[in-house]
């Protein structure tokens, strides 16, 4: 069993006050970017990989699943819009994918980034679009892998649900392969490892505030962690199985 790696919040060279998500933002979203996540459908199962590229001249293209797109795009600070925007017209298999791909473009009003992944929101407030950079070669192009990058609550460890937790339980995969998250009471922070369907967590680490009533709940996900041995996503839902292949941890996208 991999040894927990304790930090103790007070002596912290960084404090963490408290387990609400956070997310920082940069200013341009110029270059090219898979689409994991439309509306909630992931695109994993697509024809060909999804994606999205933002060029200097104000071009937008890129493919549906299925067909290529073009138009052109603006930005004004965190405001986005997409014009002008027209197809190829070609069939394929899996078209609710690309459906659903179309209408989140169509959607599309602002966005919000964090480190390599961003997301496309509808006028809303709602995710329309997923992403992950292309760009960086530590990312890799595996659509599989990357479809787990972003924010997911914690739902449930093992058979403690996290709803009744101090809270908001929750775990965030970067694209550089670090997480971090909340148990439901403390922080918790480490790396993560993917190869296709099978995932590792290593180096864990949290914060060491009383956990009380939620002790329970924050042990069955840190245990959770430490036996994961593979994961499956169902469009808005993953689920992460030990080597038994039973059920441990289930996540929702955020």
């Amino acid at each position: 069993m991999r040894t927990l790696i304790t930090t103790i919040a007070a002596t912290a060279s960084i404090i963490i006050t408290s387990c609400s998500p956070t997310q920082n933002t940069t200013q341009t979203l110029k270059g090219k970017w898979l689409i994991i996540n439309a509306n909630g459908v992931n695109t994993a199962n697509g024809e060909e990989q999804a994606f999205i590229a933002f060029e200097d001249s104000g071009k937008v293209y890129g493919n549906t699943s299925i067909n290529r797109f073009f138009g052109t795009y603006t930005q004004d600070g965190q405001k986005l819009t997409l014009s002008d925007r027209g197809t190829t017209m070609r069939m394929g298999q899996n078209p609710e994918i690309e459906q659903a791909v179309n209408t989140a473009l169509s959607n599309v009003a602002s966005f919000t980034l964090n480190g390599d992944s961003a997301t496309l929101l509808d006028a809303s407030g709602k995710q329309a679009l997923l992403l992950i950079r292309y760009d960086n070669p530590q990312n890799g192009h595996d659509a599989t892998t990357a479809s787990l990058t972003g924010q997911w609550l914690i739902t449930k460890a093992f058979d403690h649900p996290t709803s009744n937790s101090e809270n908001t339980a929750f775990i965030t995969f970067s694209p550089d392969g670090k997480i971090n998250g909340c148990t439901g009471a403390n922080k918790f922070f480490g790396s993560c490892s993917i190869d296709a369907s099978s995932i590792t967590f290593s180096n864990i680490g949290t914060t060491r505030m009383f956990a009380g009533p939620y002790q329970d709940t924050e042990n069955a996900v840190l245990k959770a962690l430490d036996e994961a041995k593979s994961f499956s996503i169902n469009g808005n839902q993953a689920t992460i199985s030990d080597a038994s292949n039973t059920i441990i941890l289930i996540l929702s996208r955020q």
